[in-house]
Order: C-alpha cells, then structure tokens, then sequence
C-alpha cells in the first residue's frame, strides 16, 4: 500500500481518534516514505491555514492540577492526597495542620521528575501533596531587571510575562510546562557554556518551613551581595505567617536545590536579561567530526547541543550519527519555519508515531538502529531564527523516561565512546539471538538518541556543577515509553523491556561515575545512594544535610528520597 493524502490527514489531524492498530499500520506508510510523509503532512498542514488559530497562551491552573493528580495516581500512591491551595494562607493553614497530624508534606512542581525527589515516603495516606498551581503571579521590576515569580507559575507563564516587558531568562530547557520553582529545584538547565543551570539566575528565595514547635515560618534567603528590588509577598508584619529574613550564605546555597526537601518554595526572584532573539543551525555530521571539534565549539557558540546515535558502530549504513544545534544571538526573527518532523514530534502526531514505534522495536529489534537514527534526519534545521525563549523550547510530546550524568568538558567525547560500547556490546548479544523478552529484560537497547548539552559552574551545593571551573556535560540517555501501559501487567513485553531500561540506566550511571567522577541529574532516573553522593559532593553534601536537619527539624518534609539517602533521622527532634 502507498501512503496517500488520506492516510496523513488521519495521522496528523486526528491521531487521538486512531487505534493503535491503525495508527501501527500509517506508521509503517511513513516510516517506508518518510520524505513523501513530511511532503503531504506539509500539504494538509497548508490547507488548514485558514482553520481557527490556537489561542494565545494561557495559564489553566486547573489543567496543572488535574495533571498532577494524574501523574499522582500514575505512580500508584492512591491514598495520596493532593492539596491545591488557592492563596498562600490557606497553604500557610495546610501545612500547619498537616504537621500538626504528622503528616509528611510532600511539595510538587508539575510532578514529572523521574527520579524519586518528587515521591512520597510511602503508600499508606500518610503524605499530602501539594501542588502550588493557584500561586502563580508574577511580579517584574523592568529598571532592576529582575522578577519574582510564585512557585505554580510554569516556565511557559513566566516567558509570555516577561517577553511583554521587554526581558527574557537567559536560558531554559527545552520544555516549559515545569512550573519554576521545580525546575530550579532539581537543578533543569539548558546548554550553554556561559550560563548555569536554573538556579544560577535566582537571587531571592521565599521558603515555607516548619520550625522545632510546629509554626510555619516563611524565610526570606537572598543571594550574597545581591539585592531584591522586585516586591516580595507577604510582607513581615502579617497575621499569617512569620516573616524571618536569613542571611546564611549555606542556607541560600543549599536552597537554591532543595529538591523538596527542606520546606515549600513559595516564590522565587530572578535576574533575568533583555529581549533577545537566536538563530538556530541543526546539522547533521559523522561522529569523528565531532571528536575533533566538540571541545572547542562547546565553548565557542553561543547555545551548542549534540544528540547522537548511540548505535553508530552497529550497522555499516549510519555514517552521519550525531546532529549538532548551534545558536547564536541574532538581530531578529525571520520567516523560515522550523524543520516539520519538529513541529510535528511536539504535537499528538509525535506521541501516537513514538508509541507505534516503541511497539514495533519491542518487536524487531533489528529496525531500532535505524529508527534512531531517522529521529535525527528529520530534525535539521537552517537559519531558524525567533524570540530566545521560542527557539530553545522543543516541547516533543513524546512519552520518555530519561537518566543524565554531568561530566567534565575534557571527559565528554571518551564518556560517551564509552556508553556507546557499551550499546554495541548489547547489539551483538541480540544478533546472538535469544528470546526477546529475556534479552529486553537483560540487554535493552537504547530506543533514543543520547544528547550531550553545556552547562556553565554553578555555585548551588547540589549543582552537578559544583566545584568545577569549566563547564560539564549533561549526557542524557532517554528511553521511550507508553504512559497508557505503565503500571499494567498484562503486557509480559512492555514490563521486560521497563526491567531492562532501569538496568541499562544503572550499567551506565556505573560507568560513567566510576571512570569520569560523574553526577547524576536530581530530577531525573538514578540509583546513586548516600555512599555514592557524599563521594560526589564531599563537604558541599554534608552542608547540605545540616541545613536540612536546622530547617526541618520535625521531618515535616520527608520523601522517598529522604529515607533513600538515609536523611530522615536527621530531620527528625
């Protein structure tokens, strides 16, 4: 069968009404013709020029909240519940009344980390969850460049603001539906070598604690030698709520990443910059070009970013393994579109196509190097230039869990030779043959490009960066997923190939702290354990702990990661 008009109208207008089966068998019409694919998806795509527009951007804090409470139920803590205060008294009144009842309070931005910073201690309806998506206004002081921004504003919110008053962060991740206070939490960054992760650009920290007697207690931490000029809320004097400002240079660092564990984040303020636009390059070249040149243009551009075919050793037929984005600051926009194959992965198409493929690589491993590899051809880019904010948010839709590990600039290129043969080892297990859910449950293979992204020193106690004088590299390894059939038994496949990702995660996460003393991302999948981080973090670790034990000294604010790393009793008078 020949794919036609009709068959891409489907896909890409409606692709929720399909059923797996059928949206398999488009999938198989595209991926044959993936040139004729783009070609027609661009044809029906033009036809619908005069369909209504999407609306401007608007913050919904009751989708926020019903996507919480989903991802809530999707990690099994049925008995968890998730408290949306709608002002920050009434958040003050809950997390009194829950520490009054010895509650665990369990902070959560959009509840999409991987690892387990965001969970709960346990499931037995003793944690609360609190969801801060009512919270969310934004308050920019132009003259001092700087914005205070409650803790369920998303980092979407915030760039719509602040592009309205002239100003933009200086750099993001690739999404934006983390709400800001997550994102610094967790330590999200983008990839430049001039620009730390998040938590680089907060000067003002507004942290809802519980001290030894059970009040709530707001503490104001600011920057060392900054200054707040944009308005913080609630002002001390109030009926409330303890306003107590806190000058400790270690507290204010070890808040900047508190991962949820040291009270609630109620507002942040940031330095941000002025307007700025970028023009985007995404091309694709072999890997031995990369070797000689990654150091160097890692520094030199502006934004640089590498995603790579981890299978460019497996088959004779992948030369042009890695795709590198290069930004650089430009005058303005112009007209040229982003490539479609984008376009379309950050939208339902991208979901329904990722899903199709993931069921067919489950089935046939053979195809998985190459549908890698098409992930990156599709993706090129020229001269694509747009507001910042616009061109360093990608947005797939894609269902994926992912592990990261920051390592020196120097050990880069040699970490990821390293991971790849690690790949080529469980190739060649799989062309050995075997049964498949054996070999997924033991040898899974990558189902994603790797990525390799810049980030410049930090002085946050937790950044991955800590300590360094040069910047890291972020190599994260994604791995497909289908949210629908997480959780679900029934399907022997699926659960060994889930087996066989949290394997593959720690064989790498091994690897990589073993021989290049790397770190792993907070917010993403890891298996470190106390031993293991305090090796990592030395004395910026221990500083840590402390100021955790001195601002929850009740252990108000434990998590599955508390008990994890052992810190519960340290917390706890």
């Amino acid at each position: 069968m020949k794919l036609e008009l009709h068959h891409v109208e489907a896909l890409v207008r409606d692709p929720d009404a399909l059923d797996d089966a059928m949206v398999d068998r488009l999938v198989e019409l595209v991926d044959a013709e993936p040139e004729r694919w783009l070609q027609l998806a661009e044809q029906v795509l033009e036809s619908d020029a005069d369909a209504p527009k999407a609306a401007p951007f608007v913050w919904e804090p009751s989708e926020h909240v019903a996507s919480v409470e989903g991802q809530a139920e999707q990690r099994g803590f049925d008995d968890t519940r998730v408290l949306q205060p709608t002002t920050l008294r009434r958040l003050v009144d809950r997390v009194r009344a829950a520490a009054e009842r010895g509650l665990a309070v369990r902070p959560v931005g959009s509840f999409r980390s991987h690892s387990d910073v965001a969970d709960p201690s346990a499931n037995d309806g003793n944690t609360v969850v609190i969801a801060l998506s009512h919270l969310n206004a934004v308050h920019v002081d132009v003259d001092s460049r700087q914005v205070t921004v409650q803790a369920g504003c998303n980092v979407g919110r915030l760039n719509e603001v602040l592009d309205g008053h002239g100003l933009a962060l200086a750099n993001m991740g690739s999404g934006d539906f983390q709400t800001v206070a997550g994102a610094v939490s967790t330590g999200t960054h983008g990839s430049a070598s001039s620009v730390g992760d998040l938590s680089a650009l907060v000067i003002g920290i507004d942290l809802l604690t519980i001290d030894e007697q059970g009040r709530p207690r707001l503490l104001r931490l600011t920057r060392p030698g900054a200054t707040v000029h944009a308005p913080r809320h609630p002002a001390p004097g109030n009926d409330f709520v303890g306003v107590v400002q806190e000058d400790s240079p270690d507290i204010f660092r070890a808040a900047l990443q508190s991962l949820g564990c040291f009270g609630v984040v109620t507002a942040l303020t940031l330095e941000v910059v002025p307007r700025f636009f970028l023009g985007e390059q995404r091309r694709l070249i072999e890997w031995s070009e990369l070797h000689d040149t990654f150091a160097d243009r890692a520094t030199a551009v502006g934004f640089y970013e590498v995603l790579v075919n981890p299978f460019r050793r497996a088959t004779s037929d992948i030369r042009q393994s890695v795709l590198v984005t290069e930004r650089e600051v430009v005058d303005g926009p112009n007209a040229v579109q982003r490539s479609l194959g984008l376009s379309l992965a950050a939208s339902a198409v991208g979901t329904a196509v990722a899903r199709s493929r993931l069921r067919k690589m489950l089935k046939k491993s053979a195809i998985i190097p190459k549908r890698v590899q098409q992930g990156l051809t599709c993706s090129t880019v020229t001269n694509y230039r747009r507001k910042s904010f616009r061109v360093l948010k990608i947005g797939l839709k894609i269902d994926a869990l992912g592990a990261e590990l920051a390592v020196p600039l120097a050990h880069a290129i040699r970490a990821v030779d390293r991971m790849c043969e690690v790949v080529q080892s469980r190739w060649q297990e799989w062309q050995a043959g075997g049964d498949r859910q054996t070999l997924w449950r033991t040898h899974a293979l990558p189902t994603s490009p790797l990525s390799m992204r810049i980030v410049a020193p930090s002085d946050a106690l937790l950044s991955v960066t800590r300590g360094q004088t040069d910047p890291v590299v972020c190599i994260e390894q994604p791995m497909l997923l289908d949210e629908r059939r997480e959780g679900d038994g029934g399907d022997a496949l699926y659960v060994a190939y889930r087996e066989g990702v949290e394997s593959l995660f720690a064989e790498l996460e091994d690897l990589l702290c073993g021989e290049f003393g790397a770190r792993p991302h907070w917010g993403l999948r890891f298996a470190s354990g106390p031993v293991d981080i305090e090796r990592m973090y030395g004395d910026a670790w221990e500083t840590w702990k402390v100021v955790r034990a001195r601002l929850d000294p009740r252990g108000v604010f434990r998590s599955a990661f508390t008990q994890r790393m052992a810190l519960d009793a340290l917390g706890t008078s």
